[in-house]
Formats: structure tokens, C-alpha cells, sequence
């Protein structure tokens, strides 16, 4: 017998499966100067096939990974047309299409090898694919093998770079990412470009004339003139989670410890690796998110992430390949040290972290907390400025998201806001975005109705650089959830859950009846507020509602 979750999942990836048969459809009858382009009519056959790969690997980001399979086959022509058709048609604009599937693209060795050996096992087994597919494969395969070559190139000429060419890649890549994506936009156009004379790994593009890059190594500075671009065509922000966290970008929250910072980070972690809003933020797309945790054990991550996953009813395929987890005990990662000569930062550090990121595609990193990944003094607001920015050019050359989790400061009973943040105000500085949590307090609790005010968390905005920053409260309770990992499947161990919670709302399930009959109720009465008073308004109000 199927569970109910087995038959929703089932379900859920036929709908797909019908929703990719129906694209490649309107392909074949909506575009047709695309039909014109085709190497080779769209065939059933070949749906099937990657059909059936797709529902031992479900894909991760919907009907693209299989769209992009299906261009893969019908020949490199089709390729650029077709993706802006699939990404355009649900009305985003041919230069947000193109600027997404850029994004998209990015590294399918390892996807395009399982796939390989799907339409080779579907071959053997005497699957009827038409002449165009079975060389497709082999298209496919040169592809690979192509891809794989270029990217070891690329490592190699990378590892061969000088001190002295970091800085000046750091600085180039920063500015071309930015001048591509404005001309793939079409929002400028593209001007010849020269060779700057300083080793490049094969996947860098020098920048376009105008650049003085002789200068800008001597000095560090060059003045760029602004070019208007026409708002409507600038790439959106690339937000992941809710208005927190966000592309190229270093998020921080901050709170006391033991106010459910690690609790609430695992709970975000699933959401985005399954694409589900499991909380109050929306996930923009499923994501590949690490947890590095500095203070647990892995045993112990393992826990809380299993009674995540019971509590939200997440089967463990929803986040295979997805979440990476590691502990700071047995995986140190000290991107930052203090000596007698000053503050240096660990390159080989920086660069595995970096070569980590690119390799596995993560698009959050969790650091949990930050204490744990550096050993500067906290109140050294130079040497946590350096920390803060390597993280920032950590985030911006690999494109992912980085979220500093980190303590605040001792505030006397008081609550926290991101002021509070512990140590160097360089910290809150560099981030683009800040929250913090706090528990609800006494007054809090008796308003709300609840009589355990610790396993409720009040969430706040403490800076918004990026968007406009909310004055509304997010809440979440930590509910308990047990194991069954004691003897004869017992109970065992429980741990912290974090829930989605809502401020209670006084009118909720007040119909206007309601209230005209209220205020029937008290007009002309000379009522008290106080509630030991005889002529108390509550009762009234009770007599009129039916309540007791």
C-alpha cells in the first residue's frame, strides 16, 4: 500500500509529466520560426524517455531541467530560441528570460551523465527512438565530455594564477558580470574588447575597452562614467527567501542565545531546499542550501534535522542532493585569524569555501554561528569589517546567498534589536539585510493567551537595504517532536520544531451580525472597564454573542 504522501508525490509528478507533454506542444504549434529551426521534428518517443528519467530524478527546479534536456536533442540551433520561448511564456520579458536562463545554465556535467545513461538504458532495452535521438546521445555525450574538459582547463589554468592576478580577477569579474549581463539584456551594447595581459582562467572574459586596468592595479580606483540603462530592462534582485535572503548578498539575525536561532535555520533550510513555504517568507525557488553548524556535533544535527522533517512531512528524496550539513567539530572552517602582524584572512580557506560552493551549485550557506568561523576580536571593527567583506566576495563570485547567524550582546532584560548585535558594529554594516529574534515576553504572553511565552519567538526586521523594511512581527513556536529512536521504537529523544505562529486576531470569526448585535448591546448602558466592576462591558457583550 502507497502512503498518502507517495500518492501526492505520484500525482504530482504526472501533472508535470502532462505539463511538459503540453509545452512541447505549444512549441511545435506556438513559435513557428522555431519549428523552421529544428533539426528534428519534437518525437513522443523521446518525451518518454526523459519522462521516465525524470521520475527516478525529479527535477529541481520544475519543467526547465527537462526542457533543457529536450533542446539538448533536437540540435544546438533550436537551443537559444527555444529556452527564451520555455522561460518567456508565462509573460516575463525576452531580456528577464534570457538573463534566468543564463543563470540556469551553470554547470550539467553530472546531470547530463545520468542522463546519458537513461537513454542508454532505454536503447538497450530496445526503446524505438528515431535516428535523430540516438545521435543525439552521442551529441550529448561529446558535450559532457566537452564541458568536463573546459571546466578541468579552467581549474588548471585557475591554480597556476599569482598573488598579484587575484586582485585584479576580483576586480574584473566583479565589473564584467555586471556589463555582460547589462548587454545580454540588451540594455547596452557590446563594445570590442582587449586582452589586459594578466593570466585569465579560460572562462573569464576581459573587459571591454575603457577599462585602464594598469591603473586600477597601481591605485585601486577608477572613476566609471554611468550609463543610463531603461529601468524596465535592468535585471530583477534575485531574492531566494522571503525579502532576507538574496543573491550575491550576506544576510545576518541576530539573538540572544538559545532564543531558536539554529532551530529556526534548519526549519528555513528545508523550506527552501523543497521549494515549500513551511513558515511566513515565501521561497522564491528550491534552493541547495549548507548548514554549517559550529557548536553541534553532527549526531546531534542529524536529530533536528530528522524532527524537522517528521514535523513537516518531508520524505528524505524531497531533500536528497539538496541540503548539505557539516559540523565545525569535525569540519573547522577559521576564515579569519589575529596574529602579532594583524588580521589575515585564510586563502586557502576562502578558496576551498569557494571551490565548495561552485562544485555543489549551493545557492544558501548558513553559518551557525559566526563566532565559530573566525578567531578575530569581536570588537575589533577593522578586523570584522575584513571578515564580513570575505564573506561578501565569497558570496558575490560564486552567486549564493550567505546568512551570518550570530549572538547579540547582554541587553539587561531588554529587547533585542540589531544594534544589539555582539561586538564590532562592522558586522551589521556589511550585511544587506538583518533580523532578530527575541522571546515573547510576559505582557506579550498574557495579551496573546499563552501560558508557555519560551516557545514563542517574535522575528523582526532589524535592517532592509534591499527592500522596503516591514514593521509587522513574524512569530514561530517551537513545538517538540519525538524520534521513535527509543528502545522497541519508543519515543526517545524529542527536539525543538519551529512552527508557523499568528498573533491571535480579536474579530476573528466576528461576523458583522455580530457586531451590530454588540452594539445594540451597550449603547446607552453606563458600562465600566474594569472587569471586577458590576457594570463590566464584557457582559453584555457575552449575553449579545451567546458566550458564557
Amino acid at each position: 500500500m502507497h502512503t498518502a504522501s507517495e500518492l501526492a508525490l505520484f500525482e504530482r509528478r504526472k501533472a508535470e509529466r502532462e505539463a511538459v507533454k503540453l509545452t512541447v506542444a505549444q512549441a511545435e504549434t506556438d513559435v513557428p520560426p522555431l519549428a523552421d529551426r529544428l533539426a528534428v521534428p519534437v518525437s513522443w518517443e523521446a518525451i518518454d524517455v526523459l519522462c521516465a528519467f525524470y521520475d527516478e530524478h525529479p527535477p529541481t527546479t520544475g519543467i526547465f531541467h527537462l526542457g533543457w534536456d529536450m533542446r539538448r536533442l533536437f540540435g544546438d540551433e533550436a537551443e537559444d530560441e527555444y529556452s527564451l520561448w520555455a522561460m518567456s511564456h508565462d509573460g516575463a520579458s525576452r531580456a528577464e528570460a534570457s538573463l534566468q536562463w543564463n543563470s540556469f545554465t551553470r554547470d550539467r556535467v553530472e546531470t547530463d551523465a545520468l542522463l546519458i545513461d537513461a537513454l542508454d538504458e532505454a536503447e538497450s532495452q530496445g526503446a524505438a527512438l528515431p535516428t535523430a535521438e540516438t545521435t543525439a546521445i552521442e551529441r550529448l555525450r561529446h558535450s559532457a565530455a566537452a564541458r568536463q574538459a573546459a571546466r578541468k582547463d579552467a581549474e588548471r589554468k585557475e591554480d597556476e594564477r599569482d598573488s598579484a592576478a587575484d586582485g585584479a580577477l576580483l576586480r574584473w569579474n566583479t565589473r564584467q558580470d555586471h556589463y555582460w549581463n547589462l548587454v545580454a539584456a540588451g540594455a547596452i551594447p557590446a563594445m570590442p574588447i582587449q586582452s589586459q595581459g594578466v593570466p585569465l582562467p579560460s572562462n573569464v572574459t576581459p573587459l571591454p575597452i575603457g577599462y585602464d586596468a594598469k591603473s586600477s592595479e597601481v591605485a585601486g580606483i577608477a572613476a566609471t562614467p554611468f550609463r543610463w540603462v531603461e529601468p524596465s530592462s535592468l535585471p530583477q534582485r534575485e531574492w531566494l527567501y522571503g525579502h532576507f535572503l538574496i543573491r550575491r548578498q550576506v544576510s545576518l539575525t541576530v539573538a540572544h542565545p538559545g532564543a531558536g536561532k539554529s532551530t529556526l535555520t534548519i526549519a528555513e533550510a528545508l523550506a527552501m531546499a523543497t521549494g515549500r513555504m513551511l513558515l511566513h517568507d515565501a521561497v522564491h525557488q528550491p534552493c541547495k542550501v549548507w548548514l554549517w553548524n559550529g557548536e553541534d556535533p553532527i549526531d546531534e544535527l542529524q536529530r533536528r534535522i530528522a524532527g524537522a522533517a517528521l514535523h513537516h512531512k518531508i520524505p528524505p528524496e524531497w531533500i536528497e542532493g539538496r541540503l548539505f550539513v557539516d559540523s565545525g567539530r569535525r569540519n573547522p572552517m577559521v576564515i579569519a585569524h589575529t596574529t602579532r602582524e594583524g588580521t589575515t584572512v585564510a586563502k586557502p580557506v576562502e578558496d576551498a569555501l569557494t571551490a565548495t560552493i561552485r562544485a555543489n551549485e549551493i545557492d544558501v550557506v548558513v553559518i551557525d554561528p559566526f563566532v565559530s568561523a573566525h578567531s578575530v576580536s569581536e570588537n575589533d571593527n577593522n578586523a570584522i569589517d575584513l571578515v564580513a567583506k570575505t564573506y561578501a566576495r565569497i558570496a558575490d563570485v560564486t552567486g549564493c546567498a550567505i546568512h551570518l547567524v550570530h549572538h547579540s550582546r547582554k541587553t539587561g532584560g531588554e529587547s533585542v534589536d540589531a544594534e544589539h548585535s555582539r561586538g564590532a558594529s562592522a558586522l551589521l554594516g556589511a550585511a544587506r539585510a538583518a533580523r532578530t529574534m527575541n522571546v515573547m515576553t510576559a505582557d506579550e504572553a498574557a495579551k496573546a493567551g499563552v501560558e508557555n511565552r519560551f516557545a514563542h519567538v517574535r522575528i523582526d526586521d532589524g535592517k532592509a537595504n534591499l527592500a522596503p523594511r516591514s514593521d509587522k512581527a513574524s512569530w514561530i513556536k517551537l513545538a517538540g517532536q519525538y524520534l521513535k529512536n527509543g528502545p522497541m521504537g519508543d519515543a526517545g529523544d524529542s527536539v525543538g520544531v519551529a512552527t508557523r505562529w499568528r498573533w491571535p486576531d480579536a474579530m476573528e470569526g466576528i461576523t458583522p451580525e455580530n457586531l451590530v448585535a454588540v452594539q445594540a448591546a451597550v449603547a446607552g448602558g453606563q458600562w465600566r472597564e474594569n472587569i471586577q466592576a458590576k457594570a463590566w462591558v464584557g457582559k453584555p457583550i457575552a449575553e449579545a454573542l451567546g458566550l458564557d
